[in-house]
């Protein structure tokens, strides 16, 4: 196989097929910051209450504009919280609605304790929690906690709820409110960047997407490059018929089928989807 035909069939190797949208692998990924900005330094020793669950219930103003609650399903890979409570500790709390009052805590994230002698630290954490689309962040204090990490911003708008401490995978009673305050704790939410579907009618119905043929294949095969009689890719395997299944026995070419992902709808789709024009070209070129 030469350089070009190994490059190209590397490439159709690493696409997957997800929901009827061609998807390449490992590319599409995007993150949202979610909560606070932290511009705000947190009041000494934290603030309202004690022993409980806080979570920005609104935010009209404050330090910034970030959405409260997570764009997208996905995970939570980094959270920060900005504090000047030596000696606290905190837990990331992922809280799913119930109503407008209250919620389950879904997720919770390694305790993070306050180093001694802490004026004003934005303390960085690395996390892998599944948060789902709407899901809210909130903070769930230790008992050395002096209070909520917030700042009193006196934006009415800005509204800090907070809940006696219930245990994680429990529902919450109903939050208190508390206006004119900022809860500094922000996530990072990592997610599937789904194309946009209104460039779907751009591509051409024409195109051949899929195609079977009676090649053997079996779990383990998607991806393998099919090339046709001139030695040219012409697609990638990634499924099969019920009959297929019993590949690993045996193998009757009258009812076994492999299902092809074509390279023209790779094209297509890379073309007139994700815009990928350098790669169109690449893998195109003469």
């Amino acid at each position: 196989m030469n350089r070009k035909l190994m490059r190209t069939a590397s490439l159709i190797a690493g696409l997957v097929v997800a929901g009827g949208c061609l998807v390449p692998a490992g590319a599409g990924a995007d993150t949202a910051k979610i909560g606070s900005t932290l511009g705000h330094a947190s009041n000494a020793n934290g603030e309202l209450t004690t022993n409980a669950v806080g979570v920005q219930r609104s935010q009209a103003g404050g330090s910034g504009s970030l959405p409260l609650v997570s764009p997208a399903n996905g995970v939570v890979t980094q959270w920060a919280v900005r504090t000047s409570d030596p000696g606290a500790t905190y837990n990331l709390r992922i809280l799913r609605p119930i109503n407008n009052s209250s919620y389950t805590s879904v997720g919770q994230s390694p305790t993070v304790a306050v180093p001694a002698l802490t004026t004003d630290s934005t303390l960085n954490n690395t996390v892998s929690l599944p948060i789902k689309q709407g899901d809210a962040i909130g903070v769930a204090l230790g008992p050395t906690a002096g209070g909520l990490p917030s700042w009193p911003d006196n934006v009415s708008g800005d509204v800090v709820g907070y809940v006696p401490t219930f245990s994680n995978g429990a529902a919450s009673g109903n939050f208190t409110d508390i206006p004119g305050h900022e809860l500094n704790i922000q996530a990072t939410v990592s997610f599937c960047k789904v194309p946009d579907v209104h460039k779907q009618k751009k591509v051409n119905a024409k195109t051949v997407f899929d195609f079977s043929t009676d090649n053997d294949i079996v779990g383990g095969n998607s991806g393998s490059p099919a090339i046709d009689a001139q030695g040219r890719v012409i697609g990638a395997a990634f499924d099969g018929n019920i009959h297929s299944l019993g590949g690993n026995f045996g193998f009757d070419e009258s009812l076994n089928r492999s299902v092809i992902v074509s390279t023209a709808a790779v094209t297509e789709a890379l073309d007139k989807i994700y815009g990928e024009k350098a790669l169109v070209a690449e893998l195109t070129a003469q």
